[in-house]
């Protein structure tokens, strides 16, 4: 059994200025900063995570590490032969401290002969690691005593060679600041400060460095909570006001009472210092880092890392002393990053990148690492390497042209705005060739130009363009069509009766010399009839060329985006459905043929339609967005959907803007305006601007980074183009869940294995695996393809069908969902959620605990879509329901097949027998039970048949966590099972309970066995491989053997074959799978672990 790769949360972060280190389970990692690849793994430590990394200032020759209560020190070099990876050293073995290790500090002293390192543990005490290099050897020493309060967090630095300054957050909420004075025979210890304020327990500490100092001879303490405040402490003068720090703080903790927010009586005088407080973040906050800002001299910035996974940005000016020598300023919140998905930022470093800024890496508890530009103030220059300059730019009025309040506006190109005001003037603006660019320029810079007045314009009017052909179309209170490009003046092309109703303009299609034809779609009130007007380049003139054409639009429905697709007309409504209609459009200059029916409607969201467009890697599949946020894709011409699921970054979709051969969504996220890429599930862009209900414009860029938004806010036009945030994911990974994994399912079916993980996170996402990797290496092995958002609660359990092409998700709340999946032409998977359980409980408040699929894949009739299965799902409140599911002329029907209560226990696991008739449970109560239709007269309960206990029997002392059952002979099952007891139970069951007989393995683990799984089996020589896992991270192999001539268990022969190291905490479920050679055995919890496992055929 041999590790092979894994995703685990992201520990500990640390750059030098070619490399990124990164602690992910026991392993460093090391990346090249410059490609953002993977480099090496190393495991560091056999059985503990990596909680911490230091280099000695920029080198790599000595890099201190610790995990828990274990240290090391190695060294890393280029290798000898290029391509060769690195050369990791170990400088110091690990070496076991008497505490939990906080924070480390290595010594400022770069000439010492004997390196020294400062260590802070979880009582408070420092401990010196002096290192021996020539033996590989380190000797930890207690320079002070342990206080008994327990601390969250802690920093420190030296002062000078001999001199070390502690702060220490205590569990009941003080903030203690000493430090220890290194003599040659004996250590000092004095007692500076002690901060109290926080609400709860501080989790992160900060001292500003020295070129931090921001005002005179100042030095400060930044501190954060879990009471969601950063409090800003002045720790410029260090008097010693007790000694023996550890004693005063047990003193301090002792006559606090309940809350711990009293400060000591003897240093009342000193325990002030607070200069500013703020409240940030969503949740509680982890970690505090000062920014250094060289552009900046009134103010300083700071950087917290939140349990919400993101980064909030704080100013902290005004900072002045008053007569009595009290430091006091304003601490303001700013910009906000959300760096990962799901929850906490675990790891952080902060460099700078090519042009002094500060560069912020995180790593989340997704497995994810992120690297991003701060987002704090920047100087007026344009900022090079990154490009990440964004400007916004709110509209004066022109002294040269006279604008009243604007009405609607639309883009000409990338640099030039039409807008049309409320008095019926038609104005041109161009922007500077620097907003191409991304460079700042002066609003006084615009070039306003009115070119039109028109009077049915006053008051109303509606734009729409085509910036890839210069086009812009005009409707106006009669329902008049105008026309507007560069090179023409503007135009009436059709005359109205009706007031316009909606407006909306497209690209049609591409000549074969580069001309663009635009369409636009006009519907008036009251007219059951849509005009469509084509504008195209004449090939052998400067013309425009013009055709008409009309569709019939059904009743009581309102247009709100269209789209042409291959001589195919598709109309999106308000009321999310799509029509298809034949399109085409007549001669140049002829009337319009008769209008067009819709040859077919499909109703496929909530709420409107908001764009559609043609899918870059397959033109007969059609993209479509909706106003409730969420994006499908269908086939054409049948309309049937492929793909169907929210946005999980957009509240509100919006636009679909393809690109060469891929595309990317636009929509609105509170009152963010954001660009998101599906493929990597990754903001692209992310614009404040107040949310969507207000008129707005985007304009994506020719080169497809990045764009222009232009909105209206508070009567004023604003502008602002940004580029697509450098937003790096290290070693390409897109990370993973946020929270514990409860769930996963394997599947095999063509175009590959794809695995489905669900979370407390609430997300079931699918991934595709692809490839191998050793050592704890390979990320890229599982592949995040996927996120699929719906449930409300956690994942329970997740099961795929036989032909793998639906999935089965249930959660609490009493949430089951039926998702189709199927391979896209982009080598993503389509995810439609095809079926949603109707049957719930009064007051919906159970959990379905487990779920099993019986009668799998068998088809409903001659469509391979269509089929018939039965879902049995044990829930909270004892009960075991069987439905029916079946999916059929594209409708799925629930129907409720059998129920029965086993006591009044929570049920943790079902299991059906292979005929599907009887099914075994197990649950809080240590018993599994067989249950099978009921066998007296009263076979039904309504219009449902009932289940009873046919026979239970003990398999464990409390809950039964996880089991696996196996068909072994006709009629004979083993059941293989672990619980809370750490044992380890194999029980032969024999259906319609004909005896049963269990033999138990106690201590099978350390801690709760709560994952297992049969990975092979051979009848002919009666031996079984099984793996468990449990919350002791220990991943065993266990053989049993068979022997048929004996009874009962007297015929089992268990083996431990062999006992590892897991890096996964909280271990929850398992699944496994053939490879090549060996078989696949996947862990899941926080975070995951994969391992190769020999096959009986190669076991000796």
């Amino acid at each position: 059994m041999k590790n092979s790769h894994g995703g685990y949360p992201v520990t500990a972060l640390a750059t030098s200025d070619t490399w990124l280190f990164a602690g992910e389970g026991p392993y460093l990692r090391i990346y090249d900063r410059r490609s953002e690849t993977l480099i090496q793994s190393t495991a560091i430590f056999s059985d503990t995570s990596i909680h911490g990394i230091l280099l000695e200032g920029r080198d790599t020759r000595r890099i201190l590490i610790w995990g828990a209560s274990l240290v090391t020190v190695i060294s890393v070099l280029p290798g000898l032969q290029k391509g060769h990876g690195l050369d990791v050293q170990v400088v110091v073995n690990p070496t076991r401290c008497p505490d939990w290790i906080l924070e480390g500090r290595w010594s400022e002293n770069r000439d010492e002969a004997s390196p020294r390192a400062a260590l802070v543990t979880a009582h408070n005490a420092l401990l010196i690691l002096r290192v021996d290099e020539a033996n590989n050897t380190g000797t930890v020493e207690a320079a002070t005593s342990q206080s008994k309060s327990i601390l969250y967090c802690a920093a420190l630095y030296w002062q000078s060679n001999h001199q070390i300054v502690v702060a220490g957050g205590t569990v009941f909420g003080q903030i203690v600041v000493w430090s220890a004075a290194l003599g040659a025979q004996q250590v000092t210890a004095q007692l500076h400060k002690i901060f109290s304020g926080h609400e709860g327990s501080p989790f992160g500490l900060c001292f500003s460095d020295a070129n931090d100092e921001i005002s005179g001879n100042v030095r400060l303490l930044a501190s954060c909570s879990d009471d969601r405040s950063v409090r800003i402490w002045d720790v410029s003068s260090l008097d010693c006001v007790a000694y023996n720090p550890q004693t005063i703080v047990d003193e301090v903790v002792s006559t606090d009472g309940d809350t711990g927010f009293v400060n000591h009586k003897g240093t009342n005088d000193h325990a002030g210092g607070l200069v500013a407080q703020a409240m940030g973040h969503a949740s509680r906050i982890w970690a505090v880092s000062f920014l250094s800002q060289p552009h900046s001299q009134d103010h300083t910035s700071l950087v917290t890392f939140g349990e919400d996974a993101s980064c909030v940005y704080w100013k902290l000016d005004s900072l002045q002393r008053d007569d009595s020598g009290a430091l006091s300023g304003n601490l303001h919140s700013g910009e906000v990053q959300d760096r990962h998905a799901g929850k906490h930022i675990w790891s952080r470093a902060v460099c700078t990148d090519s042009s002094g800024l500060p560069l912020i890496i995180t790593g989340g508890a997704d497995g994810a690492i992120v690297m991003q530009v701060a987002a704090i103030s920047r100087p007026s220059e344009t900022t090079g390497a990154h490009g990440v300059t964004d400007f916004e730019q709110i509209v004066p009025m022109d002294s040269r042209v006279k604008i009243a309040k604007i009405r609607s506006y639309s883009f000409v190109t990338a640099d030039e705005l039409l807008v049309v005001t409320n008095a019926g003037q038609v104005c041109v603006a161009r922007m500077p060739r620097a907003l191409a660019r991304q460079e700042e320029f002066d609003h006084n810079q615009l070039d306003w130009q009115e070119i039109y007045r028109e009077s049915s314009l006053a008051g109303f009017s509606l734009t729409a363009s085509v910036t890839s052909a210069s086009t812009v179309f005009l409707t106006d209170n009669l329902g008049s069509l105008f026309c507007y490009r560069p090179d023409m003046p503007l135009s009436r092309l059709l005359d109205g009766e009706r007031k316009a109703a909606t407006l909306v303009a497209k690209p049609a299609y591409v000549s074969h010399d580069g001309a663009v034809a635009a369409v636009c779609l006009l519907k008036r009130l009251d007219d059951p009839v849509a005009e469509l007007m084509e504008l195209r380049p004449c090939s052998e003139s400067n013309e425009l060329l013009q055709s008409r054409a009309q569709a019939i639009i059904p009743p009581a429905e309102t247009v709100s985006s269209f789209a042409i697709l291959h001589k195919q007309l598709l109309i999106g409504f308000r009321s999310g459905t799509i029509a298809l209609y034949n399109y085409q459009s007549g001669p140049a200059g002829s009337e319009p043929m008769a209008p067009s029916a819709p040859l077919r409607t499909l109703t496929i969201h909530t709420d409107a339609i908001t764009d559609m467009a043609s899918c870059p890697s397959n033109p007969a599949q059609v993209l479509v967005t909706s106003r409730s946020g969420a994006f499908s894709i269908h086939a054409l011409p049948s309309l049937s959907t492929l793909h169907n699921l929210p946005v999980p970054s957009l509240s509100e979709s919006s636009l679909v803007l393809p690109h060469a051969e891929s595309y990317a969504l636009a929509g609105f996220h509170r009152k963010s305006f954001r660009l998101y890429d599906p493929a990597s599930e990754t903001t692209l862009l992310s614009i404040p601007c107040g949310g969507s209900n207000r008129s707005w414009t985007f304009c994506a860029a020719p080169d497809g980074d990045g764009g222009t938004l232009v909105w209206t806010q508070a009567s004023e036009l604003r502008i602002r183009a940004a580029r697509k945030e450098r937003v790096r994911r290290i070693g390409g990974r897109g990370g993973g869940h946020g929270r514990e994994i409860k769930a996963v399912a394997v599947r095999w079916r063509e175009g590959g294995r794809v695995l489905a993980t669900g979370a407390e996170d609430t997300d079931v996402k699918l991934h595709r695996i692809e490839g191998g990797g050793d050592g704890g290496g390979g990320a890229e092995d599982m592949r995040c393809v996927r996120t699929v958002r719906r449930h409300n609660t956690g994942i329970q359990d997740l099961a795929w069908t036989l032909d793998g092409r639906r999935l089965v998700s249930a959660g609490g709340c009493e949430e089951m969902f039926v998702w189709r999946v199927r391979p896209l032409d982009d080598g993503g998977l389509g995810v439609v959620c095809e079926g949603v359980c109707p049957f719930v409980s009064e007051g919906g408040e159970l959990r379905i605990m487990s779920l099993a699929l019986c009668d799998d894949g068998q088809c409903a009739g001659t469509d391979v879509e269509e089929m018939r299965m039965r879902i049995v799902a044990a829930r909270s409140d004892s009960s075991v329901c069987v439905y029916v599911y079946e999916f059929k002329e594209g409708k799925a029907e629930w129907s409720w097949s059998f129920t029965g209560t086993y006591t009044s226990c929570c049920l943790m696991n079902v299991l059906p027998l292979v005929d599907g008739e009887e099914y075994l449970t197990m649950g809080t109560d240590g018993y599994a039970a067989l249950m099978g239709r009921c066998s007296d007269g009263d076979t039904t309960k309504g219009p449902t048949g009932s289940l009873e206990m046919v026979e239970r029997f003990k398999v464990h002392q409390s809950a039964v966590h996880t089991s696996s059952l196996l068909p072994w002979s006709e009629g004979t099952y083993l059941l293989f099972s672990g619980g809370d007891d750490n044992a380890l139970s194999i029980s032969i069951v024999q259906s319609r309970g004909n005896g049963d007989s269990t033999l138990t393995i106690p201590r099978a683990h350390a801690a709760a066995l709560t994952a297992l799984a049969v990975i092979d089996h051979d009848l002919a020589t009666g031996k079984v491989l099984i793996v468990t896992a449990g919350l002791d991270q220990r991943i065993k192999l266990w053989s049993i053997t068979v022997d048929a001539q004996q009874t009962g268990v007297a015929g089992l022969l268990v083996t431990k074959v062999e006992d590892k190291y897991l890096p996964v905490a909280d271990v929850s479920s398992v699944c496994s799978w053939e490879d090549e050679s060996d078989t696949r055995v996947m862990v899941c919890g926080v975070g995951w672990d994969v391992w190769k496992v020999a096959r009986l055929s190669g076991c000796s």
